[in-house]
């Protein structure tokens, strides 16, 4: 017995499996296992790629520019063709390596075609990167297609077209980073298009001597350095001298682990930088110990009122040993220099916390991470998660709407939130429940009348008093493209705070009355629509207070012992209500080695353009190669008999998701 996947009005090839006497279903253990992450560059039978600059200093001059390529899984290629946009000028070929060793090859380019033929042909699935040059636009980012070939001169097929790789600043589509065309580590302080900023609120009205506003962050295309700058009012003259303290946590146990210490003059002179180890790791400065600093540093005046320093540092990843993940825990101001008093501390709230692989930045504390607010007859809430390790008070800090009316202001408890923990505003009478030890409280505001509409504003202040510098959160909703009078008014403080962009909204008009708004992966802070998901969050199927947006997609049945002319392979069930985005989830049985070993394979489309798996839906997935049918998608690139007898086999159904990796 069969059926059609439906979702958003498009008919998606699917099946219902029965219950089969053929098919073995293990609902106990197993190591098959979900995988839920999005790659950076997902394994597949058509060639895709990706383009980042080598390090952000396009300054521009010319820079070094990453173009990787995963190649077909069917057949080699040894000729590369590479079209640069007109907009960058002096494209010329630099390396060439293919799954990561240094390859030799022909240079046939000519102008802003990037072309080039291997000695020796790059095998089926291969990963290859080429490595150019050019000089980017000076402007503002914009949506660049670097559109490329492969081909194999040993055949007479025709070359295959690759997905373009592209330079949109959207890391989400999965085959681009940001290109920045106008960051840069020269000193030159301009404003850092497309990077991470954070705003921070000044101690007062008044521009004082070390009062800190902003930082800006980013990490190079190759992960391997972390760029900064902090906007400082440093109010300093030519023989004045300031210091910054910058501390890092890159072990995520709430200890810093690295410090920077960095001494400016007002004359633009970086008199001391210098990088320190918190060895054995303890709250005590004076014991630490100084090590290598290869990074970079400059400081000078940014026009503004006249009493604003920026200064600009990076630091090569190596010289904190590689890390993966570095918060960012602690920034201080030292109005007199080193060891003097501290003026002001960076951020007010939490902290920032880097992604190496995604070279993405968020701030880490409390944050809006769902809210209801549809379904008539039901009380409406908003979910309150702390995305650090670390406890935060959340004494003081307000949710509102920005209406100012009735009880669209809500003053949170006087409770302290910890480390991953959730907390459910509920806009109802009922009980306080403050024990944290399952992962999550419920807070009851005493009135269930709703404060929110079909289009709203949903902000998280720090305190009572709400300015761009005391908000922590916010996120905008609208059912159509017309905005209110007072919208503007209302956004006003995220926009001014670099947590929202002025005029946007999430577009709720095809929203389920019975879901929720919730954060898109993993509750990552980018302050844009694309942040929030109108199906209670990705990958979720349904609203999930006081837990992560995750859904219900699980490995339901697993055939290893094929009979009846059905192939080997496994069925995915999604046991929620809303529809899940499967794009980059992997399968895995867990074997050493990765892919290529055992069964390990990212899921295949389950319709001509996307991997979208509605509520209640099952998708077989047969191992090896076949053509795709109404019942069966194939997952050509597994070996059949690499699958075992499973011996373990986890599944759930609507309470929590397939184990993740």
């Amino acid at each position: 017995m069969s059926e059609k996947w439906t979702g958003g009005g498009r008919a998606r090839r699917g099946v219902f499996r029965g219950s089969a006497l053929w098919r073995a279903l293990f609902t106990a253990y197993s190591f098959l296992t979900l995988l839920f992450f999005a790659p950076a560059m997902a394994l597949g039978s058509t060639p895709i790629a990706e383009i980042a600059p080598v390090a952000v200093t396009l300054g521009g001059g010319p820079t070094s520019f990453v173009y990787d390529i995963r190649g077909d899984d069917s057949s080699p290629a040894d000729r590369i063709v590479l079209s640069v946009p007109g907009c960058f000028t002096g494209a010329a070929l630099v390396s060439v390596k293919v799954n990561g060793a240094s390859a030799t090859f022909t240079n046939q380019s000519v102008g802003n075609q990037i072309a080039l033929l291997l000695d020796a042909p790059a095998p089926a699935g291969a990963a290859i990167q080429v490595v150019f040059q050019a000089s980017a636009p000076t402007g503002a980012p914009g949506i660049f297609d670097f559109p490329s070939s492969l081909d194999f001169t040993g055949d007479p097929a025709p070359p295959a077209a690759s997905i373009a790789g592209n330079a949109d600043g959207d890391p989400s589509d999965g085959n681009s980073r940001a290109v920045t065309a106008d960051l840069s580590m020269d000193g030159s302080f301009g404003d850092w298009n497309g990077v991470a900023r954070f705003l921070d609120a000044n101690d007062d009205a008044t521009p004082e001597k070390g009062d800190l506003r902003s930082g800006w962050f980013a990490i190079d295309a190759l992960r391997t350095r972390i760029f900064a700058r902090l906007d400082v009012d440093a109010c300093l003259m030519s023989g004045q001298t300031t210091a910054f303290d910058i501390l890092m946590d890159t072990t995520s146990d709430g200890l810093y682990d690295f410090r920077v210490e960095l001494e400016i003059r007002g004359d633009g002179t970086v008199l001391q930088k210098h990088l320190y180890h918190n060895y054995p790791a303890d709250s005590n400065q004076g014991n630490d110990q100084e090590v290598p600093f290869s990074g970079a540093a400059f400081t000078g005046q940014v026009p503004d009122d006249g009493c604003n320093q920026a200064t600009e540092w990076s630091i090569p990843l190596a010289d904190l040993g590689n890390p993966s993940t570095i918060e960012l825990a602690h920034f201080e101001s030292h109005p007199s220099g080193p060891s003097t008093a501290v003026a002001d501390t960076f951020p007010d709230f939490g902290f920032i916390r880097g992604s190496v692989l995604t070279g993405s930045f968020s701030r880490v504390g409390p944050i809006i991470n769902e809210a209801f607010w549809g379904s008539p007859g039901f009380p409406q809430w908003v979910e309150i998660a702390n995305s650090s390790i670390l406890p935060f008070s959340l004494a003081g800090m307000t949710l509102t709407d920005k209406d100012g009316s009735g009880n669209s202001n809500i003053l949170l408890p006087s409770i302290t939130l910890p480390g991953g923990a959730f907390l459910v505003v509920h806009l109802a009478a009922g009980t306080n429940d403050f024990d944290f030890s399952d992962g999550s409280g419920h807070f009851y505001t005493g009135s269930s009348t709703p404060v929110f509409e079909r289009e709203d504003q949903l902000a998280l202040y720090g305190s009572s008093l709400q300015n761009p510098g005391t908000l922590e959160d916010f996120v905008a909703w609208d059912a159509d493209a017309t905005r209110s009078a007072d919208f503007d008014a209302d956004a006003a403080d995220a926009v001014a705070a670099g947590l929202w962009v002025a005029g946007a909204a999430l577009d709720i008009s095809s929203m389920d009355p019975a879901q929720s708004l919730g954060r898109s992966g993993e509750s990552i802070s980018r302050g844009i629509p694309a942040d929030w998901e109108i199906s209670s969050g990705r990958d979720a199927a349904d609203p999930t207070p006081g837990w992560s947006n995750v859904g219900g997609v699980v490995i339901n049945e697993v055939l290893f012992s094929p009979g009846l002319g059905v192939p080997q392979g496994v069925e995915l069930y999604n046991a929620g209500n809303g529809a899940v985005d499967l794009t980059g989830w992997t399968v895995s049985d867990g074997d050493a080695g990765g892919p290529g070993a055992g069964v390990h394979f990212v899921v295949p489309q389950l319709s001509s353009a996307d991997r979208i798996l509605p509520g209640h839906a099952r998708a077989w997935i047969a191992f090896g190669a076949g053509v795709d049918s109404a019942s069966t998608v194939f997952a050509a690139g597994v070996d059949p008999s690499a699958q075992e007898p499973p011996i373990r086999l986890r599944s759930s159904f609507g309470t929590s998701p397939s184990p993740r990796a």
